[in-house]
């Protein structure tokens, strides 16, 4: 898998993360455009790891610095202090891409 299309991936589960915690930690302020883009990234994650059995292979690692970065992009989109949110990701691999799935 080159960088380019890794860097891809990774920033469709960084969107994806970004929006189920805004969803989660702020129920009131729900929208159509977070659950498209949940939807939108959840099939751009799917269509990657069918294209390539490495990519679903992402590491535990690889999802911990990619919710570090989703989770400080939270705290300055949604003006909530980063300790409003997990220190680590609160979704496991298969919440992430199971296309139900939304925290409540």
């Amino acid at each position: 898998m080159g960088k380019r299309h890794r860097r891809a991936h990774h920033s469709s589960y960084r969107i994806l993360m970004l929006h189920l915690l805004k969803r989660q930690f702020q129920p009131t302020r729900r929208s159509r455009s977070w659950r498209d883009s949940i939807r939108r990234e959840r099939e751009n994650i799917s269509e990657q790891e069918d294209v390539s059995s490495d990519y679903r292979n992402i590491t535990e690692g690889e999802i911990a610095t990619i919710y570090r970065h989703a989770s400080r992009l939270a705290s300055q989109e949604t003006r909530l202090p980063l300790s409003t949110f997990p220190d680590t990701c609160p979704y496991t691999t298969q919440e992430l891409r199971d296309r139900d799935f939304l925290p409540e």
